[in-house]
């Protein structure tokens, strides 16, 4: 990924990286295994109770317990990730590295085939994936406060019985021709709001949330002007996102009214967006998927409070359509046969915890002392737990080589089958070939004598 060379740190070109993220990755470029690394990412989550917009309780109880069965699998999922779409996801910068199908990095992607958790990315137009620069989100705040404010009038006028929209004051009536003229980027031709038309409910306000939403998108916008005084033209390589279960950008832009807005916003400055959907996580399961988007909402810190656009807590959105069985066996063998990753990242968990010969004897001289024996019961319970956990991932590996084995054995017996007729019709072919071949069956004089 062209982001391995970036620090894992604030800076001008990723503003809003957490102190738990920036942990993640450090920890993950020293090379620990992603087993050791899980309990960095139950940090990340607990970073969310910092918001009040997005309520994430029954997400953050999964990560407060390490032994329930949702804590244990999750676990084993993240040994699904790549390792440098895993530090891309938490710095942010999955557009910027992947800007492209054409990309080399999208070689560290899974293929877009179904069920899973996808990354809807944003990036502008002709800067390889980056975003906006401090000046250009400034200009942004300011077009996003407008469309609130005219949000705020449509309220108003719309509790006016005697008066309604001829009572607007100046003031109103420009936040409202703002917010319209953002709104019909999205609209049809026949649909768009015009001069002379009465206004309508802003597209935003579509929820209980929506004010709250749109000042959460205009609050994020201000913290990544952070480095506005000392790099006002750096463009930024984190970009706001969030996660899917569609690959198709077009549903993303029936259901998410912050983003669209935020893309509006953007296209009033004369810029065009780059909008792409990337497969982060497949499921072999349909009780994985969503598991796989609270943790790419985690690791991506994507809801709008933080640096995304997700409105509602991660693990409930809508799973649209119905997965075969086939399809989620043929994301089994991709996971565990056709990419590396897991198998690489599932090995490496269980050489750790089979190469701790110094843990074992610093277990038994605490056991020697009464006081801290509890705790050392503590300890091997855990080591126990976390060891099931590898040891379950290994189980999943050998069961796909197993079906694996059992369906090249079914193939090579049906080819054995076939075998002896395919051998009979080359036969009849070379008798074919042969006899329209033969001189003799064009000699007419031949034929007479016969």
């Amino acid at each position: 990924m062209d982001s391995d060379l970036v620090p894992a740190a604030v800076s001008a070109r990723t503003p809003l990286l957490s102190e738990a993220a920036i942990r993640l990755v450090k920890a993950l470029d020293d090379g620990n295994c992603l087993e050791e690394l899980f309990p960095l990412v139950a940090d990340m989550a607990k970073e969310f109770r910092g918001q009040g917009l997005v309520s994430c309780e029954k997400m953050l109880a999964m990560f407060e317990d390490p032994d329930c069965e949702d804590y244990l699998t999750m676990m084993r999922l993240f040994h699904m990730f790549n390792r440098k779409t895993l530090r891309a996801l938490i710095l942010g910068t999955i557009p910027y590295d992947v800007p492209d199908i054409a990309s080399p990095n999208n070689e560290n992607l899974y293929p877009a085939q179904g069920a899973g958790t996808y990354l809807a990315g944003l990036s502008i137009e002709g800067r390889r994936g980056a975003f906006l620069n401090c000046e250009e989100i400034a200009k942004v705040l300011g077009i996003l406060e407008s469309y609130r404010l005219g949000c705020e009038a449509w309220l108003e006028i719309s509790r006016e019985d005697d008066y309604g929209q001829s009572q607007v004051d100046p003031d109103q009536r420009a936040h409202l021709e703002s917010a319209m003229m953002l709104d019909n980027e999205f609209l049809a031709e026949n649909r768009r709001w015009r001069d002379g038309d009465e206004f309508r409910r802003p597209l935003a306000m579509n929820g209980k949330t929506s004010f709250a939403a749109i000042a959460g998108l205009e609050d994020q916008f201000r913290r990544r002007l952070r480095f506005r005084e000392s790099d006002p033209e750096v463009f930024q390589i984190s970009s706001p996102a969030m996660p899917r279960h569609d690959p198709s950008c077009s549903t993303m832009k029936r259901s998410s009214s912050i983003r669209n807005l935020l893309i509006a916003c953007i296209r009033k400055l004369g810029l065009n967006v780059v909008g792409n959907a990337y497969p982060i996580m497949l499921a072999w399961q349909p009780s994985h998927i969503p598991l796989t988007e609270i943790l790419v909402t985690v690791l991506s810190h994507s809801l709008v409070s933080l640096g995304g656009f997700n409105v509602i807590q991660p693990g409930t959105s809508p799973i649209p359509g119905n997965p075969t069985h086939q399809r989620y066996e043929d994301n089994q063998i991709l996971i565990f046969l056709d990419r590396p990753w897991a198998h690489e990242n599932i090995t490496f968990s269980h050489e750790i915890w089979d190469a701790r010969p110094a843990l074992v004897e610093a277990v038994r001289r605490i056991e020697q002392n009464d006081a801290s024996r509890e705790r050392t019961r503590q300890l091997a319970a855990e080591n126990q737990r976390l060891r099931a956990v590898v040891e379950g991932l290994m189980l999943d590996v050998e069961r796909v080589l197993d079906e694996r084995a059992a369906e090249r054995e079914r193939v090579r017996r049906r080819l054995d089958e076939i075998r002896p007729i395919m051998d009979l019709v080359d036969l009849i072919r070379e008798c074919y070939v042969s006899n329209s071949e033969d001189p003799a069956r064009d000699d007419p004089e031949e034929d007479e004598h016969n």
